[in-house]
């Protein structure tokens, strides 16, 4: 009697599944719309009064439905995006804090693949968008590599001028050094 009684409680159990009885399988919580505080850095030196906008249509320019912030003094910015958007991040103008140089007709793009972590938008950004857009066909050719960059530094998300960033040989400050290098190219 005993068995057929934890059998059937066994049963109802695994019958019952747990889902939430939505056939979702129980992972509503991945499948939530929310909110994300996603925040970055704007970088050929810091570049601050930048228009950063998160372009939904990804035509690199801001409409009127799009959202928008300012680049601070340190070139930081904070936009709240929700997490089923996709996208880019672009910053418009600003100003250069180490050259004083007026960006007015430059932009930057971030090309979003996540919500998670720092988001650098910098002239290497810049190029890997259009590098990866007009050759993806070639998949195993980074920026990196292009570039002679370390592979593990992840130009996506590692301020190449903060603090403790100019630390490692071939890290950081190359990678700035390559920023600006590139800047030079498209002013000439």
């Amino acid at each position: 009697m005993m068995k057929n009684t934890l059998f059937f409680i066994f049963l109802l159990i695994v019958s019952c599944g747990g889902g939430g009885g939505n056939g979702s399988g129980g992972n509503e919580a991945s499948n939530l719309v929310v909110d994300v505080l996603v925040q970055g850095v704007v970088v050929d030196g810091y570049i601050s009064g930048a228009t950063v906008f998160f372009d939904e249509n990804l035509n690199n320019r801001l409409d009127s439905s799009e959202i928008f912030t300012t680049s601070d003094s340190s070139g930081n910015f904070s936009l709240t995006i929700s997490n089923d958007k996709s996208g880019n991040l672009v910053a418009l103008g600003g100003t250069d804090q180490e050259s004083s140089i007026s960006e007015s007709d430059f932009y930057m793009i971030h090309q979003l693949s996540n919500f998670n972590g720092l988001k650098v938008i910098s002239p290497l950004t810049t190029v890997d968008y259009f590098y990866q857009r007009d050759y993806a066909r070639f998949p195993n050719h980074s920026i990196n590599e292009a570039l002679g960059i370390y592979s593990p530094v992840d130009i996506y998300k590692e301020d190449p001028l903060s603090e403790n960033a100019r630390t490692g040989p071939n890290t950081s400050a190359y990678v700035y050094e390559k920023g600006v290098q590139l800047v030079v190219l498209a002013r000439a």
